[in-house]
């Protein structure tokens, strides 16, 4: 469902004597604007008014919007404006802002009739506006606004808004998010089991080793962190979590609770003799496993001088392990790219084997976000050889931590002559020589 952010408040009014402000429409009020641009269903009779003198400095208004919620997809934020003005040689610019952090601006188009233009924000914008939420301590997307700046050089002339609105798609999923890489565990063991006749929510006082089992004091050390899960005496009601043991008097502290029986993480409330456990909890033993990658096209491809050269996937073919939709990886074939789908660290890994027909060739692959033109936060590794048509081979991996979800990574390569017009061949006679470029998610 499309989320919508429109304007709740008046934020600021410059104010100016001669009429170089901004206005309700009937010129006579600077008291909630925002109520005039604020319908859900056009209305034109409602509306935000500038008049130029012509003789005094551009006057701003800025509207606070409401609260949306980061959407799962970053390429569905937009802003859209109703507006017009009466003449091109005046201007007001529309600025969509975090806070004082400006997201992206533009001119509002010189249109003589009320007009909704739409203006898109690209996935990097919308990430800008997620970054500075979380530098906020921000939850949700709670600040942002529009902002129009009109310039006052020529008199006599008009600017007019009658609707503007954020509008962005569905929220991202709680399943979407990593999960949480804070979790400081010092020890985990086998087999180890108690009980506890401690009851409610607070630390539990181990009473010693199930038959068969290892008591927690023969594994940890005082203040040693571990995975719990707790069984409550009535046999219903469980627990999984971080725990603090302290030896002095035998005991663990509840300090994190990942899931329970109410589907909460919050601390259940033990009944009678309860059971306490080491064991890893599932979602954190999915940690590594998600693997992705995909082989160059079968048939040979040529990377020219120059040129950087996004490596291409091949849609028929898949390395064992390749992650499914839905997890921390997504392959996207059409663009060549993966999307690292979940917060936190990833093995990236690419590998090259070529021709090159310069004897004083050489070049760089990369590993870079972006647009795979655009080389922001690349790691690089130099290929070069000695002779004509001699073979080239490289391989390059580093860790890379998303901080956030929906990071487009590619796997691209450039070529640069050094005496003489270069270019690499693809080696693609067996899968082993192909150029391969795969992400592992590891927590």
């Amino acid at each position: 469902m499309a989320q919508y952010a429109r304007p709740t408040s008046d934020e600021q009014i410059d104010t100016a004597s001669g009429g170089n402000q901004w206005w309700s429409g009937n010129g006579v009020s600077q008291t909630d604007l925002y109520q005039q641009i604020d319908e859900v269903t056009l209305d034109e009779s409602d509306f935000i008014r500038h008049k130029s003198v012509g003789t005094e400095t551009a006057r701003w208004y800025k509207t606070g919007l409401g609260t949306i919620s980061k959407p799962s997809d970053m390429s569905t934020v937009s802003a859209s404006v109703t507006s017009k003005r009466t003449s091109s040689g005046y201007s007001v610019t529309v600025y969509l802002t975090y806070g004082s952090t400006t997201i992206k601006f533009w001119s509002m188009p010189a249109d003589s009739t009320a007009t909704t233009n739409v203006t898109t924000l690209s996935e990097a914008e919308a990430e800008d506006i997620q970054s500075a939420a979380e530098t906020a301590g921000h939850s949700d997307w709670e600040d942002l606004q529009l902002w129009f700046l009109a310039d006052d050089d020529n008199s006599g002339k008009l600017g007019f808004v009658y609707q503007a609105f954020v509008e962005a798609g569905d929220a991202a999923e709680d399943a979407e998010e990593a999960p949480s890489a804070s979790h400081s565990v010092t020890a985990v063991a086998d087999r180890v089991k108690e009980t506890t006749t401690t009851t409610g929510t607070g630390t539990i006082t181990l009473a010693g080793a199930a038959s068969g089992f290892t008591g927690f004091s023969d594994v940890l050390s005082d203040t040693n962190t571990t995975y719990y899960t707790i069984v409550s005496g009535n046999e219903t009601d469980w627990e999984t979590g971080v725990g603090t043991f302290s030896s002095s008097g035998d005991t663990l502290a509840r300090t994190t609770v990942l899931s329970n029986s109410a589907g909460t993480t919050a601390k259940i409330s033990l009944t009678g003799t309860s059971t306490v456990f080491c064991s890893y909890p599932a979602a954190e033993a999915i940690h590594g496993i998600g693997s992705g990658g995909k082989m160059v096209q079968t048939s040979a491809e040529t990377w020219s001088t120059g040129a950087l050269s996004v490596i291409s996937f091949d849609t028929a073919s898949t390395w064992p392990g390749q992650a499914a939709t839905g997890s921390a990886i997504e392959l996207d074939t059409s663009n060549n790219k993966i999307i690292l789908k979940r917060k936190g660290w990833y093995q990236l890994t690419g590998m090259v084997s070529a021709t090159d027909d310069d004897a004083m060739g050489n070049g760089k692959m990369w590993i870079c976000l972006g647009t795979g033109t655009t080389l922001s936060d690349q790691f690089t590794v130099s290929l070069h050889e000695d002779t004509a048509s001699d073979s080239v081979y490289g391989v390059i991996t580093a860790a890379y931590y998303c901080a956030t979800p929906n990071d487009d990574i590619y796997f691209t390569i450039y070529p640069s002559a050094g005496g003489g017009s270069s270019s690499y061949t693809a080696s693609v006679s067996t899968d082993r020589y192909k150029p391969k470029f795969s992400a592992v998610y590891v927590r």
